[in-house]
């Protein structure tokens, strides 16, 4: 199979480990609207949430996650329908319709109300309106994290546009980074890139992937990050990195 196992190809795979086998959460357990399945790993901050939405008109549904604190980021998918990855980042604002989509490269949208919205989430729950497929009928697929100290940074920082960009403190040294540009004043988009430090094994790390494309890996692209060992710097004015003052980036990083 080309996707995962074609002769002489070289592929790369990162995991997240979760808790194991799944464990229902009743409605009303929680504060919770509906059941849900739940494989959650408190200690790193990662849970999988399956449930099915009920709502065919307005409101809201209350769905546990399982992290017992609540979580930073949630990229979620419909899995019984086609639509969009949607990533929202609690930790950008509070805005319920802004989103992110891993498959797109756009711009954190003020979405309209077809596209449904997610709350700010609570210790126990993340909340869907019925307009998407996140509320509507229909069954999703929701990964959730949120920052463990020592273990993983999520945030966002403000571009310089500078070679010697912006220096990110996560308090470990990273393995794994994802960026992606969220809001930027002209309204130029880029896509979301990832690097490691098992593909690019010393500074600068720019052995590139993006996870909105399928292109194949850019052994030494030009955006530059280092990895130091109490977070990570911004080495080049390369856009998908560092366009400038008015651009925000949301990461995701991991530690060795």
């Amino acid at each position: 199979n080309d996707l995962a196992n074609e002769n002489g190809s070289t592929y790369v795979s990162w995991r997240w480990k979760a808790g194991g086998a799944a464990t229902t959460i009743n409605a009303g357990t929680v504060s919770n609207d509906v059941a849900s399945d739940v494989s959650a790993n408190t200690a790193t901050g990662f849970s999988i949430v399956k449930y099915t939405g009920t709502l065919g008109a307005a409101g809201n549904i209350d769905v546990a996650h399982g992290l017992g604190a609540a979580p930073e980021i949630i990229i979620s998918k419909r899995t019984d329908s086609t639509g969009p990855w949607r990533v929202r980042p609690f930790f950008l604002n509070s805005n319920p319709y802004n989103y992110l989509e891993l498959d797109t490269n756009i711009l954190i949208a003020n979405v309209n109300l077809t596209d449904g919205t997610m709350a700010m989430p609570t210790n126990n729950v993340f909340s869907n309106n019925w307009n998407s497929g996140l509320g509507g009928i229909g069954d999703v697929i929701a990964y959730c994290w949120r920052s463990i100290p020592g273990y993983s940074k999520i945030g966002f920082y403000v571009g310089n546009g500078s070679v010697t960009g912006p220096s990110i403190y996560t308090g470990f040294k990273p393995a794994w980074l994802m960026i992606k540009l969220a809001t930027d004043a002209d309204g130029s988009t880029d896509n979301w890139i990832i690097l490691d430090n098992k593909r690019s094994t010393v500074n600068p790390r720019q052995a590139a992937l993006f996870a909105n494309l399928s292109d194949a890996e850019y052994p030494t692209y030009g955006a530059k990050v280092n990895f130091l060992d109490t977070g990570f710097q911004i080495a080049d004015n390369d856009y998908v990195i560092n366009k400038g003052s008015f651009s925000t980036y949301i990461y995701m990083t991991f530690a060795e």
